[in-house]
């Protein structure tokens, strides 16, 4: 995809099952998209961000990734799926 799909998960918990599942899911043909677990039991660099087709974060890494935070967002926030739009559904923070 030309996109990037992001799903908060309110725990880390939460976001490392849905890691496995989704890998499972969508990592397989026909798809075969890379999913991304970002956590802070987690850390990438700003390829694996920029490679990545779908992102499950933790409500504190998105805050960072989302505000631009340096080391992490570098080339991900001037990627094509970052094109100054954003759409959040159903986010629920604790």
């Amino acid at each position: 995809p030309n996109a990037k799909c992001v799903y908060i998960a309110p725990l880390k918990s939460l976001a490392r099952e849905r890691l496995k599942e989704w890998s499972k899911r969508l990592g397989a043909p026909p798809l075969k998209w890379k999913v991304l677990e970002l956590s802070g039991d987690t850390s990438h660099d700003s390829r694996a961000l920029n490679n990545s087709d779908v992102l499950i974060c933790t409500p504190e890494k998105w805050d960072l990734i989302s505000r631009g935070w340096r080391g992490v967002s570098g080339d991900f926030s001037s990627s094509s799926a970052s094109n100054g739009k954003r759409f959040v559904r159903e986010v629920g923070l604790l």
